[in-house]
């Protein structure tokens, strides 16, 4: 499902990855392991198309992301690519309800077909709170889980998340690992960047690749 070739991301006279090459199967759950400034954060955000390479190449089904102007990239990411960044990027003074809804507004659906959406996502994954609680007034668990409902709302094949565990308390980490099993079983194709050694031992078949100063030192 993706392909990646020579990846290399500078910024001034650094380089956050160096020639990197990976791929990754349909279906697969891949964790990016390795410490802070180890470049698995970048190669996500480059993955989730909100960054152009400095050089090479990413192919997701077949598409060269990395080519494509920025609006193509943009449509490409919202019908394609669910991401959750590490402080979740929710705006806190809109509900819960219409954080969830902004990737549904550029796909031009009917308010019934959005409606529907919000609400299958939500029944995946139960907020704990009415929907129109706003965003701030909520815990971590609560905006980890709107931001995840957010990313699975225009139902992606892939799903990215950088840090997941980072901000949440050991009962909220355990709730998150239980959802990785039901979207696997939906065959979501998943990638994880993280340091947390709670993902070592995961109930369900993953691949580990370790990355070390922006290069991949091992693959398990």
């Amino acid at each position: 499902m993706i392909q990646i070739q020579k990846l290399t991301k500078t910024f001034g006279d650094f380089t956050a990855l160096h020639a990197v090459d990976l791929a990754i199967k349909k279906g697969e759950v891949v964790i990016l392991n390795g410490v802070s400034g180890s470049g698995k954060s970048t190669l996500l955000s480059l993955i989730a198309a909100l960054q152009k390479p400095t050089s090479g190449e990413i192919l997701i089904d077949q598409t060269p992301i990395a080519k494509l102007p920025q609006h193509h990239a943009s449509r490409f990411r919202l019908e394609h690519i669910g991401f959750t960044p590490q402080d979740f990027k929710l705006i806190p003074t809109l509900s819960i309800y219409e954080n969830i809804l902004l990737p549904l507004v550029p796909l031009g659906l009917s308010p019934s077909q959005i409606d529907s959406r919000i609400r299958e996502v939500i029944s995946l994954i139960p907020i704990g709170k009415d929907l129109t609680h706003t965003a701030k007034d909520l815990s971590g668990g609560e905006k980890q889980r709107v931001a995840i409902a957010r990313s699975l709302a225009a139902d992606p094949d892939l799903l990215l998340f950088d840090e997941p565990t980072a901000n949440l308390d050991s009962g909220n980490a355990e709730r998150f690992l239980t959802l990785l099993e039901k979207l696997h079983c939906m065959g979501k194709t998943i990638l994880i960047a993280t340091h947390d050694p709670i993902f070592d031992h995961l109930p369900l078949p993953t691949r580990t690749i370790y990355m070390r100063q922006g290069r991949i030192v091992d693959a398990l």
